[in-house]
């Protein structure tokens, strides 16, 4: 198998993880009692797999810069490249992205729990977004046209 045709599979793979993280998501919010520390958990990974998954594709494109890349094997500070990545798009994302990583980290690891409310701000935030970046990186290769 080609590496190019192994490297597409991959990529495949992450969005199908995407849609499986936030399937899961959708489920653990329409459950009672609502899971909200796994439901954020999992909305991040959607959101970072889609993300990883265009900085792979970027690898090969000589023209880009490196802050637009990451390697299927990349993992250390993979989060934080993810986050400068969106920065590099679009400023506004890349704060968002940041909160949904500290709304993430507290749902993982702190005590206290994220709330409805702010799960459900970060839900309106990227569920859309989240969309359109499924759309275009099946249809153009990119998260953005």
């Amino acid at each position: 198998m080609s590496l190019v045709k192994k490297k597409m599979e991959a990529i495949h793979d992450l969005i199908a993880k995407s849609e499986e993280n936030w399937e899961c998501m959708v489920m653990l919010k329409s459950s009672k009692p609502f899971h909200v520390n796994a439901a954020m958990s999992r909305m991040y990974y959607s959101i970072f797999l889609l993300v990883k998954s265009s900085m792979v594709i970027n690898c090969d494109n000589p023209d880009l810069p490196d802050v637009t890349k990451m390697s299927m094997d990349d993992a250390t500070g993979v989060h934080r490249l993810a986050k400068k990545y969106l920065d590099w798009i679009n400023r506004k994302w890349g704060i968002e992205y940041q909160v949904l990583v500290r709304m993430r980290e507290q749902a993982d690891y702190d005590p206290l729990s994220v709330t409805a409310r702010e799960f459900e701000e970060a839900h309106g935030i990227w569920a859309n977004r989240r969309a359109d970046f499924v759309r275009n990186l099946k249809n153009i290769r990119r998260l953005t046209p």
